[in-house]
């Protein structure tokens, strides 16, 4: 078997053109705060969505970081910067992904970026995997206050399925189901958010529907990788998400943030299993989360074939790397 190589599955990108034009890209109620090396998109005092301009729209300079961290392959995606796109921006973004990943020669991996509800998103879908070769989707957790999972989704759910290419979700700005205490960036609110999809993914009957979606939820489902027991998940035979809990193998959980330690990641393998974990970093949110995360399951003392599939067999599985 060949070496495994590093696939870092949560890494986001901004094209160097919408940096250039952020004031346009702003809403109603929103605002741009620049300090020092981060930029940070303002609402009702709130910053929801934070980046370093000078660092997230250079493609080079991931890879160099790549490099240093030892990680082979990243996909890219917009993460929450999906939520300022129209279709006409996303199919810019598109174009511009496909032509990152020839470039690099495949060490940059892109995603199809659609507004899920807008017309036209589903051909684009077509279009940005048939035409361009991405390998995936990339969808927030809502769009606007409407969830991934929700009927009006199912023509989008239907298509990844049909295309077998799994759907990479991020966080949204905000979180419906818990927003934000305090001045907090959001990130309680992002946590509960992301625990909560995984179980209302499992409950809303796509999984069953269509076996052959497959997803991905990043930083490992928020909390539910701790609390997969105490909520029923494989435990009580009575309890509803027990007997769904079959849909979990339609559902990968990546590893970013760069910021967790080596107990987190055993819990994580765990309760989730070796086999439905990707690596990844959340880079470069904060930069040097690439090489700390990569480092961390390096020096654990695990089994070697775990810790290749968490890796990158997983993700090179997944993305048809």
């Amino acid at each position: 078997m060949a070496p495994a190589q590093v696939i870092d599955a949560h890494h986001h990108w901004i094209p160097p053109e919408h940096l250039d034009a952020l004031p346009s890209f702003l809403r109603d109620g929103e605002a741009l705060l620049r300090r020092d090396d981060r930029t940070s998109l303002m609402r009702a005092g709130q910053a929801i969505n934070n980046f370093n301009e000078t660092v997230v729209g250079d493609a080079d300079l991931h890879l160099s970081d790549m490099d240093a961290a030892g990680v082979d392959r990243a996909i890219f995606s917009l993460g929450i910067w999906l939520e300022w796109m129209d279709l006409k921006h996303a199919q810019e973004v598109n174009d511009m992904l496909a032509d990152l990943q020839s470039r690099s020669k495949g060490r940059i991996v892109g995603l199809v970026h659609v507004p899920p509800l807008a017309d036209g998103a589903e051909q684009e879908i077509e279009r940005g995997v048939r035409e361009l070769g991405l390998r995936g989707i990339n969808l927030t957790t809502h769009w606007r206050g409407t969830y991934f999972y929700e009927p009006l989704c199912r023509g989008i759910l239907r298509k990844a399925a049909e295309l077998e290419v799994p759907i990479v979700i991020h966080a949204s700005s905000v979180a419906g189901v818990c927003p934000a205490i305090d001045d907090d960036g959001t990130q309680f609110g992002r946590v509960t958010d992301q625990a909560m999809v995984v179980v209302r993914l499992l409950m809303s009957g796509a999984l069953e529907e269509l076996p052959k979606l497959r997803f991905v939820l990043p930083q490992m489902g928020g909390g539910f990788f701790a609390i997969k027991k105490r909520i029923g998940v494989g435990g009580d035979e009575t309890n509803t998400l027990t007997a769904r809990a079959g849909g979990l193998h339609q559902i990968w959980f990546d590893t970013a943030p760069g910021l967790w330690d080596a107990d987190e990641f055993r819990l994580a393998l765990a309760n989730l299993g070796a086999d439905q974990l990707l690596f990844g970093t959340d880079y470069p949110s904060r930069r040097h989360w690439l090489k700390r995360a990569a480092d961390t399951w390096r020096a654990m003392d695990i089994d070697e074939g775990n810790r290749e599939k968490v890796m990158g067999r997983n993700a090179a599985a997944l993305f048809g790397i």
